[in-house]
């Protein structure tokens, strides 16, 4: 069997013994790393797995017709204070039927690492497939020594990324080359989890959507510009209106509704774990947000750029206060 690991040359006996001695290294240095980071090993091992997959992937001639999405691209930006995530997201960029998925990741899994070697050994005969409303579900099992590792990817086809994505080049855990891959920009990224919060309204409780726009609104710049582009290209491929006024997700009331599912989330976080009130985040949520929709609504160009570190635009242009409710 093929592990895609590049020592089919050695002698076979060899070969096991220097693959198990690579393992053991790499092992060595992602314990040294958790401890170093203060996170749990687990953690670490499969951030690995799947920024080595990821790795393969740049690898391959499918590299363009992916684009990377979902909590990788802030994981690994900022490294380790971001949360934890166990999947990888990519976005298909033209629909392909099942059996060439499987083929595209069977090429993926079959790339030489010879020049990087990580320790791992991809399994090929572990992929397995099923669909979803949006594309496909993949799982795969990847061998690091005799410990055993679960890989999960989505693969959606059904949105289109505004504005376009941009070639990223992330940084590796140890020291080895990291993947090079398209990747959502921060201001898609919350336009499609602002629309999750609209769409579900007070039926969400889905907490890591609110905990990575928070994050990104500290962390990344973010365009007006492209935030607004991207706001109205969501919504409209979604067909749902963007909201008028306050939407019930960002509401202080909802927020304080739902500060139980808020703290049972936090408490699973490791690194950065946001404000213990969820109304404090909401409200920063609000005051990235609701500009903008009152800019849109009014028909009004936005150019300002978000400051992250003072939690506001940079306007040279008046626009709407954000709404401010008691709680």
């Amino acid at each position: 069997m093929s592990h895609g690991t590049g020592d089919a040359s050695l002698p076979g006996g060899c070969a096991v013994s220097r693959a198990r001695n690579l393992a053991a290294s790499v092992d060595h240095q992602l314990r040294n790393l958790a401890r170093k980071n203060s996170r749990p090993i687990a953690d670490v091992r499969i951030r690995y797995v799947l920024e080595r997959f990821l790795y393969r992937l740049s690898l391959s001639q499918y590299r363009d017709e992916y684009v990377l999405k979902g909590a990788f691209v802030l994981q690994a930006l900022a490294e380790p204070s971001f949360r934890q995530t166990r999947d990888i997201d990519l976005h298909g960029k033209l629909h392909a039927e099942s059996q060439e998925v499987q083929g595209h990741i069977q090429a993926i899994l079959e790339q030489d690492t010879s020049d990087a070697p990580d320790g791992l050994q991809f399994v090929q005969d572990s992929v397995r497939m099923r669909h979803f409303r949006l594309g496909y579900r993949l799982g795969l099992e990847a061998l690091l020594g005799s410990s055993r590792y679960t890989v999960r990817v989505d693969i959606a086809y059904d949105d289109r990324a505004v504005p376009p994505p941009v070639m990223q080049a992330f940084p590796s855990l140890l020291d080895l080359p990291g993947p090079t891959l398209l990747c959502y920009r921060p201001e898609t990224s919350i336009a499609e989890k602002f629309h999750v919060m609209v769409d579900l309204g007070d039926l969400n409780s889905r907490m890591k959507d609110y905990y990575d726009i928070w994050y990104m609104s500290r962390l990344l710049p973010v365009s007006g510009h492209d935030l607004t582009e991207a706001l109205k290209a969501v919504f409209a491929h979604r067909n749902t209106p963007l909201p008028s006024g306050l939407p019930v997700g960002l509401s202080d009331a909802f927020a304080v509704r739902k500060q139980s599912f808020w703290e049972t989330f936090r408490n699973r976080l490791h690194g950065e774990r946001g404000p213990k009130e969820f109304v404090c985040l909401t409200r920063r949520l609000q005051s990235l947000l609701m500009p903008l929709l009152y800019a849109l609504e009014s028909g009004l160009a936005v150019q300002d750029q978000w400051d992250a570190s003072r939690g506001h635009w940079d306007s040279s242009h008046p626009m709407h206060p954000s709404p401010t409710e008691k709680v």
